[in-house]
């Protein structure tokens, strides 16, 4: 999943769909924990992703940000990884 970042992390408001509040993202993380399927949410590093997704593995990387706006900064790029995704599959044969 590829959600929008949280507003006040980002410098457009370019989305079709927007998440303006804390609690759409939190409401967007809550719905992905209560899933069985095998999750990954990219977005910028910032506590509330951290806090609800302590048991999901993270990977991040520094990255250069604002490319469209022209207003360049750093940033961390994460992949949030659910524990679905390092299960085995099941095979039915």
């Amino acid at each position: 999943a590829d959600p929008p970042y949280l507003v006040r992390r980002r410098m457009d408001h370019g989305y079709k769909e927007e998440m303006k509040t804390v609690i759409e993202h939190e409401d967007f993380l809550k719905c992905c924990l209560s899933l069985q399927a095998k999750i990954v949410i990219s977005h910028y590093e910032c506590d509330l992703y951290n806090d609800l997704l302590t048991n999901w593995t993270k990977i991040s990387k520094k990255s250069v940000t604002g490319a469209r706006t022209k207003g360049k900064c750093s940033a961390t790029e994460v992949l949030y990884l659910n524990p679905q995704c390092f299960n085995q599959q099941l095979t039915i044969f």
